[in-house]
């Protein structure tokens, strides 16, 4: 990782930070002016995300992590301690902010009051981008979970502004695959943690997983199709403000 910082980037790694790079490019995510903000779970993909986004950044914006804690199941001290750790490796600042949701109500309780205080976190610290580490594994699992509940294709978007374009959440991983995220976290050791939610192995976002592997098995390249056919029918309704 100090390697990778210092500019001694090995081709994989420069493969991928384009393709996140090709991302904020295309659908306008992050301006030179823009603070960042990563939503830190301590998951594979968020830590993947940070680790890009320092190396993008190169100092240029502020960028700061925060870890968002329910009271109900909070995580080990070693695990903060080594998220923390990672942070300041990076040299990005690192926060952690307590909300507190019943774990019997379900996820959507506890991801409303998480995104609700990433976005707290984010006024507070002067930051107009909220960082995500959604991959485009994740946009085609959330399309078989709209398509199951709703009968629609939405997805993910790349961008969701806010406040009259003042503030937004933005996904740049959604050009890269959960294979892609695995390979960096291997290569650069990330000190990836396990889930202190209860629910984590049983969620409805578990089982489509399991129906998109199920999928993947039928056609290598299933998750990257519904990824596309939901992006392009959440921008055509979107730009109908339909969704």
């Amino acid at each position: 990782m100090n390697a990778i910082l210092a500019g001694k980037r090995e081709p994989w790694f420069e493969r991928l930070l384009l393709r996140m790079q090709a991302a904020i490019t295309q659908y306008s995510m992050i301006g030179r002016e823009d603070g960042i903000l990563v939503g830190l779970s301590g998951g594979k993909d968020s830590l993947a995300l940070l680790a890009l986004l320092a190396v993008w950044n190169r100092g240029v914006r502020p960028l700061r992590a925060c870890y968002v804690e329910n009271r109900q199941f909070p995580q080990n001290k070693g695990s903060l301690e080594a998220l923390g750790t990672f942070c300041a490796l990076l040299r990005v600042p690192f926060s952690i902010r307590e909300i507190e949701t019943d774990v019997r109500l379900g996820c959507f309780p506890c991801s409303h009051a998480r995104r609700k205080a990433l976005a707290e976190e984010a006024v507070e610290r002067g930051c107009t981008r909220i960082a995500i580490g959604h991959t485009r594994t994740d946009l085609a699992q959330t399309a078989i979970l709209n398509l199951a509940h709703h009968g629609t294709l939405q997805g993910l978007l790349p961008i969701r502004q806010y406040f009259e374009n003042a503030f937004a959440v933005v996904r740049p991983l959604i050009f890269l695959d959960e294979t892609d995220i695995w390979r960096i976290v291997r290569r650069l050791d990330l000190p990836v943690q396990k889930s202190s939610c209860p629910l984590a192995d049983n969620s409805e976002r578990a089982k489509a997983a399991a129906i998109l592997k199920a999928l993947e098995s039928m056609h290598p390249g299933a998750a990257a199709n519904i990824a596309r056919a939901a992006l392009d029918y959440g921008f055509f309704n979107t730009a109908l403000n339909l969704v």
